[in-house]
């Protein structure tokens, strides 16, 4: 985002759409993983002995994406589209930066966590093998 701003894009009429339909195609396909993820993990917990703390965190993750997908995304689209069509000026809204931090921190969230439970189960396979 840093440099969609730096760069002028975000000042473009198309820009609000555009970015809408590639953080929705995106988000869902996050969902989707996240859903996997999750699925997984509890089908191995089941099956073995595996650490609690890896389904919290695959929860973690799922619940981030949700919030992603279904209130952070929708918000930010539409606080950033253009209703006006003969105001010339286009400024970026008050509230949309409050927006992307907290986007930005539920993907770093998502980020940590994935990182987290690629290193536990990569630890597992090795102690395993």
């Amino acid at each position: 985002m840093p440099s969609l701003y730096a760069s002028g894009m975000m000042s473009q009429p198309g820009f609000v759409p555009a970015g809408y339909g590639l953080f929705w195609t995106f988000n869902r396909i996050e969902l989707v993983c996240a859903a996997v993820i999750v699925t997984g993990l509890l089908v191995q917990q089941q099956v073995s002995n595996a650490k609690r703390g890896g389904l919290v965190l695959g929860l973690l993750m799922f619940s981030s994406a949700l919030i992603c997908t279904y209130l952070i995304t929708p918000e930010m689209g539409s606080l950033g589209i253009q209703l006006d069509l003969f105001e010339s000026t286009i400024a970026i809204p008050n509230g949309m930066n409050q927006l992307h931090i907290g986007y930005w921190l539920l993907e770093t969230i998502k980020f940590v966590s994935g990182g987290a439970l690629l290193g536990w189960y990569l630890d597992r396979s090795s102690e395993v093998s």
